[in-house]
């Protein structure tokens, strides 16, 4: 009797100290770090677009000596990673149906292609032939750029392929437009040239139905348009006129808003969910490294910050999101190698059977002042439910 009332308290006395201490740590959201690894015989891989049913696109490539390179578009579904046909080249987007659209590499030069669970689609002999699909929305729509058929050096025009018609995107008076993405809307972003021959004038541009919006810039000349979420909010990069860096930014509610950066003088945002959720990247303020960033709820943080350090990788880039909030992009193990992963938040690991994360500090807290909160009210009890029942 008398031990257990020197040992629960004392106990109860850890649990609140382990509370107090824990609870100093920054609080927020903690992903569960999944490496893709490679294909089969290559050496490094990075990841693209992630659909809203957790399928991942993107590139494996083997770097070899000297200037040898190639690479191969892959889809990561349940937990396996394949490749995309017997193409060479990347895989650039994906929608909720599973269809892919990429860039497949030739001896012809690099072309489009669509991918429709296995039965893919090649247009380097289309007229005009389509160089390569950037984004795929669930409707089937294809944005891209065209090849061929430009008559001016360093000229590019955008498409949309629409149940196999080809329209092209170029408001009166541009020099040239790319296509970067498009919505469940088929609205279209990208870049547009209406300064000049010289991209590092254009402007990033939202198209609806056929007209096109300049979206400006954060004070500089240049700005390009990388993501659109199914609300028409836009998100890229931007110049800004203090040093013509450019930082990342969002489109929303009529104007252009600067997402700053992790302490460098560059960031550009590469993807956006319906929640407004960004993704991108950012240099830090130690020269010469890049950091991905989500940027949530007005705040920039950077991800490395909210996973594991037993994770043992280095995350160097985010290319998108989706709208459950699972992110894309490429890390840097310990050995150097640069893979693709997947960052999943930890409220929807155990659904997905993964194991459980480590838990952050701050669930350490909240158990912590459950225990002393028991205890509290154990004591207040006259301990009796420790206690031997009397005679």
């Amino acid at each position: 009797m008398l031990l257990q009332r020197w040992v629960v308290p004392q106990l109860l006395a850890s649990f609140l100290l382990l509370g107090l201490i824990s609870g100093n740590a920054v609080a927020g959201p903690f992903y569960f770090v999944t490496d893709l690894g490679t294909l089969p015989g290559d050496n490094e891989s990075w990841a693209t677009a992630i659909n809203n049913n957790g399928d991942v696109v993107g590139t494996s490539a083997n770097a070899g000596p000297g200037n040898s390179f190639s690479s191969r578009p892959f889809i990561y579904s349940g937990g396996q990673l394949s490749a995309i046909g017997n193409l060479s080249g990347s895989a650039n987007a994906i929608n909720d149906q599973g269809q892919v659209a990429g860039t497949v590499t030739s001896s012809s030069g690099s072309h489009g292609f669509v991918d429709d669970h296995g039965t893919i689609t090649r247009y380097e002999q289309t007229n005009p032939q389509l160089g390569n699909t950037q984004g795929i929305n669930n409707s089937g729509q294809v944005v891209g750029n065209l090849d061929g058929g430009i008559t001016i050096v360093g000229q590019t025009q955008a498409f949309m392929l629409n149940g196999g018609h080809v329209q092209t995107l170029q408001p009166p008076g541009s020099f040239g437009t790319t296509a970067t993405a498009v919505n469940a809307s088929g609205q279209v972003v990208g870049m547009m040239n209406n300064q000049g021959f010289d991209f590092g004038l254009g402007h990033a541009y939202l198209e609806t139905n056929g007209s096109f919006r300049d979206l400006g810039t954060l004070g500089g000349m240049y700005s390009k348009a990388l993501a659109i979420n199914a609300s028409g909010q836009v998100v890229g990069e931007a110049s800004i006129l203090a040093n013509n860096a450019f930082h990342a930014f969002v489109f929303s509610n009529g104007a252009m808003h600067d997402l700053g950066t992790l302490g460098g003088t560059t960031s550009w945002a590469t993807g956006i969910n319906a929640s407004g959720e960004i993704v991108g990247d950012s240099q830090t303020g130690q020269i010469g490294v890049q950091h991905p960033f989500l940027y949530s709820n007005g705040s920039m943080a950077d991800l490395n910050s909210l996973i594991s350090s037993k994770a043992g990788l280095t995350l160097t880039g985010a290319s998108g999101i989706n709208d459950v909030g699972q992110i894309v992009g490429m890390g840097i193990d310990a050995e150097g190698n640069q893979h693709a992963i997947l960052l999943t938040p930890s409220s929807m690991v155990p659904t997905l059977g993964a194991p459980s994360p480590v838990p952050e500090p701050s669930t350490l807290a909240f158990f912590g002042l459950v225990a002393a909160v028991a205890g509290v009210r154990w004591l207040r009890r006259g301990n009796s439910f420790m206690e031997s029942p009397r005679s």
